[in-house]
């Protein structure tokens, strides 16, 4: 067990597991934007292909990833509190539960694909590369879930490096077989000297399905490994059978989490539906600005990681005072983070926009509400940390609560007003999404403001 129970120098210690949880969501998305542009070279289908395929297996993915909240929450809890026996029980039903969801999505997958492509919208021209492709991925999505459960459970107990790691030599083993089974044999020359033989398979779109399985089952061998190996964690078979106390602790946290990000999803679906009816040029200026936006997005997601880690690891060690302290500094560390990225959108939007098109009318427009997504950093910054606090602490219901408000009765309304009545067009519609996050940011700061650290502290199964 890695235990945070130190408030000497808070700073550095939240810094110290910022960082690499910063560096692994950065690489993923470096890497996804690469994967995207590796693929677009074959063609526009093929592009739509993985495009169409990646989407409900993202989707689920994200659900199961707010899921594994529930087992992070606990075994910070049971981490901070020193109590071997209730970790290696949790890491034991994580791994049980990771396997029955595992099964339940590899049939869907697999079995339903073609349902899954018709309900996607899969044109009959790229409809057998998708079935393939979704065919192949299939088997990773096991490996996926598993290591979701299981990079929470890690950081959970104060280790943020190792998911960092483990995700980096994936990322180079992911693009590396991309090159070997997408592409053909080719010849490259370097510095207008030295002709170099690059082997490959030209499978295409298969090949990228294939490269992403491999990667995928890399994860899984590397946190095994962490287990076995470095961290020498020996879990008893008894702690694999069912544990209804567990299971019904995970679940009570987990399901409104998972409940919360399904419901957002969703709202973000009408969202984009009424940008569409905007227009092309509306549609690519969102996407730029969307696109840039992400940005800021990593340092909020590894603020909150880090939030539910100490939240969680104090109060399992009994100290409330550090647990409300850590908050504290954590949110502000965020805000001044985030405000600083925030304050490049509003003063510099076409640094930004200008890297995802040449197009002068969508860059122009982009950059006008990407400037508006500029003021409202500080209030997402906000939301990712005291949300990722809730979310600790086992009171993701109220985490929930706040996103129905935010999105359902905020944005979705003042965007249908402003795009269909007022006639705003992008700009009303950003300035709704501007809204939605500062109400979230003044609810959840109330809910989390109310509550009883005190009462709350040591007490692990929440």
């Amino acid at each position: 067990m890695e235990q945070i129970v130190k408030t000497k120098n808070l700073d550095r210690t939240i810094m110290i597991l910022v960082f690499p949880v910063f560096i692994e969501l950065l690489l993923q998305t470096l890497v996804g934007y690469i994967d995207v542009i590796m693929i677009g070279r074959l063609g526009t289908n093929e592009l739509a292909t993985i495009q169409i395929c990646n989407s409900p297996v993202n989707t689920v993915i994200a659900i199961f990833t707010a899921f594994s909240i529930g087992c992070t929450a606990l075994i910070t809890r049971y981490t901070g509190n020193g109590d071997k026996d209730n970790v290696d029980k949790c890491i034991g039903q994580t791994i049980f539960i990771s396997i029955i969801i595992s099964f339940l999505l590899f049939i869907v997958f697999y079995f339903f694909r073609h349902s899954i492509l018709v309900l996607m919208g899969a044109e009959e021209d790229i409809a057998a590369n998708a079935d393939m492709y979704i065919k192949i991925i299939s088997f990773s999505i096991p490996c996926l879930v598993f290591s979701t459960l299981m990079y929470g459970l890690i950081r959970g107990m104060g280790n943020t490096k190792i998911p960092m790691y483990i995700n980096v030599v994936q990322n180079i083993i992911h693009l590396i077989l991309n090159f070997y089974f997408i592409y053909g044999t080719r010849s490259v020359t370097l510095f207008d000297r030295w002709v170099i033989e690059l082997p490959g398979l030209n499978l295409g779109i298969k090949g990228a399905a294939i490269s992403t399985l491999i990667s995928r089952i890399w994860c899984v061998f590397g946190i095994l490994g962490y287990y076995g190996f470095i961290n020498k964690t020996v879990i008893p078979r008894r702690y694999f059978k069912p544990d209804k106390g567990m299971l019904k602790s995970i679940m009570r946290i987990g399901l409104p989490a998972s409940f919360e990000q399904m419901i957002f999803k969703v709202g973000m679906l009408l969202f984009m539906r009424f940008i569409i009816s905007l227009g092309s040029v509306a549609v690519a200026s969102h996407a730029v600005a969307e696109t840039a936006e992400m940005l800021s997005f990593l340092p909020g997601s590894a603020f909150q990681i880090v939030a539910i880690t100490l939240t969680g690891q104090f109060l399992g060690a009994g100290m409330a005072d550090s647990a409300e302290l850590s908050v504290k500094k954590v949110d502000r560390l965020a805000r001044i983070f985030m405000g600083g990225i925030g304050l490049l959108f509003v003063i510099t939007p076409r640094l930004f926009t200008s890297l995802f098109s040449t197009d002068e009318e969508v860059i122009s427009l982009a950059s006008t509400v990407l400037r508006i997504e500029g003021f409202a950093q500080i209030f997402l910054a906000r939301f990712f940390v005291y949300a990722g606090v809730l979310r600790g602490i086992g009171r993701t219901k109220d985490v929930l609560v706040t996103s129905i408000i935010g999105v359902w009765c905020v944005r979705l309304v003042v965007c249908a007003i402003a795009v269909f009545v007022f006639k705003a067009g992008l700009v009303g519609a950003w300035v709704a999404m501007f809204l939605d996050l500062f109400i979230r940011a003044i609810i959840i700061t109330g809910k989390t403001k109310k509550y009883d650290w005190k009462k709350e502290a040591c007490i692990p199964g929440m």
